[in-house]
């Protein structure tokens, strides 16, 4: 695939976040008081489920147990999943008393983007970004140029973000980063700002008799050198958004891929005077 070529800005790494929050812990709390009968109860976040040894209630629960010393384990269980497991001491005519608080981990949510179509021919291309904490791999996305990644996933905090070029045998060395996921919402963006009006090219050569069917790339060239300034592949019925053009009249030459080769037809001048632009190369129905 022909890549497009145009002006290049410096390479933007953004990174944007809101406010702090804390990250998941629990905090547990042992008493005894004499009760006359050995049992265990258990008090925190209304609604979790605790075991002891076989059975199972909502907090707050009481269990009663042998009127003996020992050990017995309970397990609670979070809303969110999340598991508090640990052995604990029972006394003979005792109550031991187990108060939990759970701080339930707070998440993030964000999207990377490969913006590197806007940059210099050397820097577009596949990228593959690693989010790293505490020096381990905890997410990892491969993003074409012009894609996107929604809906990740972060516990919220800081990360390290390392960037690998694509190459044709394995990845070029990295690029490194950082994510502050510290807010609800979080976004991280590797390549360049647009040059010029942002648009789009439409592939309708399915209008065309059938013999002009088929995948086509667009060079857009100055008029007067016929330097080539940005070139565009399409699928046929497909459409290429995030198009950069800077403002002006070009001349639009559009090739159709045979299976070999590139096929040239004739061309055509084609104006940009705003944003949002539109080109949708089609036939006209006679």
């Amino acid at each position: 695939m022909t890549k497009p070529i145009i002006a290049a800005t410096s390479l933007l790494l953004l990174a944007v976040a809101a406010e702090p929050a804390a990250a998941e812990r629990w905090n547990s709390n042992l008493g005894f008081r004499y009760a006359g009968q050995t049992q265990v109860r258990v008090v925190g976040p209304s609604g979790y489920r605790v075991s002891v040894g076989r059975r199972t209630d909502s907090v707050p629960a009481v269990f009663r147990m042998a009127n003996r010393d020992g050990y017995v384990w309970v397990s609670v269980r979070a809303r969110n999943g999340a598991v508090w497991r640990r052995k604990i001491e029972v006394r003979r005519r005792q109550e031991t008393t187990l108060r939990l608080r759970h701080s339930p981990t707070q998440y993030s949510t964000g999207v990377i983007r490969n913006t590197s179509h806007y940059c210099q021919p050397s820097w577009r291309g596949t990228y593959r970004f690693d989010v790293l904490s505490r020096g381990r791999v905890v997410l990892s996305r491969v993003l074409n140029q012009r894609r996107r990644a929604p809906g990740l996933r972060l516990t919220r905090g800081s990360y390290k973000v390392r960037v690998y070029k694509k190459l044709r045998r394995g990845y070029a060395s990295p690029k490194h980063g950082t994510i502050s996921a510290h807010g609800p919402t979080w976004k991280y963006v590797y390549g360049c700002r647009p040059v010029g009006p942002i648009g789009k090219v439409t592939n309708s050569s399915r209008t065309c008799a059938r013999f002009m069917h088929g995948t086509y790339r667009f060079r857009f060239k100055q008029p007067r050198t016929f330097r080539i300034l940005n070139t565009v592949q399409v699928a046929m019925g497909r459409t290429v958004y995030d198009v950069p053009l800077a403002k002006g009249r070009y001349w639009v030459v559009p090739e159709r891929w045979d299976g070999r080769f590139w096929i040239a037809n004739n061309g055509f001048f084609f104006s940009v005077s705003r944003a949002n632009w539109h080109m949708n190369y089609a036939c006209r129905r006679r």
